[in-house]
């Protein structure tokens, strides 16, 4: 959100930004100036979204339930959605029917915003943040090393641990194995 005002005040841009707002531009402005502030604003949002995807993926030591650390630069408003859907996620864990109506109906949105605002704020379409999420808790699960592979998988809401492996060696870019057995020094537990 860039807001376009006449109201030049320093209480007036600092109430604009604090209520979420990217930019401040004050009337009279130059197209060309908006065209650098709105390239920078993409710029800076693709550089969040790959960092954020990074930190998602390499967070094996955070808790799941945790957001990754980027996730303080974000909004107010984008950071409560973030945590709100977070921790809708982590509560429905287990639950492998969980579909992209349900979560964006108890985030009170529509599918279509639902679908656009994660896709913005993370880069990835629900579905990928949702199995990223559930992978991530998986590899949690893996280094405690009390759960078999089948049971992580049902854990995290995979029916079928084949398409559980495929996911993870596609999210992680090791297999299920290769990953709890290099976080085990006297190799593989059960």
């Amino acid at each position: 959100i860039i807001l376009l005002t006449a109201r030049d005040s320093d209480e007036s841009k600092l109430q604009g930004l604090e209520y979420g707002a990217d930019d401040y531009i004050v009337k009279p402005f130059s197209a060309s100036n908006l065209e650098v502030r709105v390239k920078n604003l993409f710029e800076r949002q693709k550089k969040w979204q790959q960092a954020y995807q990074r930190s998602l993926i390499q967070a094996e030591h955070e808790p799941a339930e945790s957001l990754p650390e980027g996730t303080a630069s974000l909004a107010p408003p984008d950071r409560h959605f973030m945590e709100e859907l977070t921790a809708l996620v982590q509560s429905e864990m287990a639950n492998g029917d969980l579909s992209i109506e349900t979560i964006a109906s108890r985030m009170n949105t529509g599918r279509t915003f639902f679908f656009k605002k994660v896709k913005s704020l993370t880069g990835l379409s629900p579905v990928e943040f949702i199995r990223t999420l559930r992978i991530r808790h998986a590899a949690s699960l893996m280094e405690e090393g009390e759960l078999t592979m089948a049971q992580i998988s049902f854990k995290v809401g995979f029916a079928d641990p084949r398409y559980f492996s495929k996911i993870f060696k596609l999210i992680m870019g090791v297999t299920a194995t290769e990953y709890r057995d290099s976080h085990f020094r006297n190799g593989p537990q059960p």
